[in-house]
């Protein structure tokens, strides 16, 4: 698996990655509940933490009645919601779009935007960390706000064209004009 960068990959398609390179075959009946254990086991084993702005920022959207907080994601859901859940913020996203059924972030974030009730022609946001996440907002036509909080540096976001950029979330009134367009 040398050289292969899983930064925002979905779970599919890196497992579909895996079997390519390797011809082992995963059998979700099997992988799934080991992967779901050892995905607990490592979060308690961790201190994980929220970044920075993100728990302010959804109890302030999830307090507004025009807004609709759902989660595209590549990992999957069972696993985002275990991640979620071990940050106190499981409990404000309706749905979205997850890397159980999806090989890129096109469909991922179509789907999940279609799960929590969004139509064509109604603003859509997507908040991302990888140029995946650009390129897949832009593809469903989002306002794509990137964020170098994960492995991708500004500069590097800033060539994928994001219709915003940010270090973080931390500047709460900035964040949530750029995801009201006002």
């Amino acid at each position: 698996m040398d050289g292969v960068v899983f930064q925002g990959r979905t779970d599919r398609w890196i497992l579909d990655e895996v079997t390519r390179r390797t011809g082992a075959t995963v059998d979700p009946v099997t992988f799934l509940p080991r992967y779901y254990k050892i995905v607990e086991q490592e979060l308690a084993e961790r201190d994980p933490r929220p970044l920075p702005g993100v728990p302010d920022l959804i109890e302030a959207l999830d307090a507004r009645d025009d807004v609709v907080l759902g989660i595209g994601t590549g990992n999957l859901r069972r696993a985002a919601f275990l991640k979620l859940a071990s940050v106190g913020l499981d409990g404000y996203f309706r749905g979205g779009g997850f890397g159980d059924d999806h090989l890129d972030r096109v469909g991922l974030l179509r789907d999940g935007a279609r799960e929590i009730g969004w139509s064509e022609g109604e603003r859509l946001v997507v908040i991302g960390d990888t140029e995946h996440d650009i390129t897949g907002g832009k593809a469903v036509g989002a306002y794509v706000v990137a964020v170098a909080t994960g492995w991708t540096s500004l500069d590097d976001l800033a060539a994928h064209e994001p219709d915003a950029l940010l270090p973080d979330l931390s500047d709460l009134d900035q964040v949530i004009a750029l995801l009201l367009g006002t």
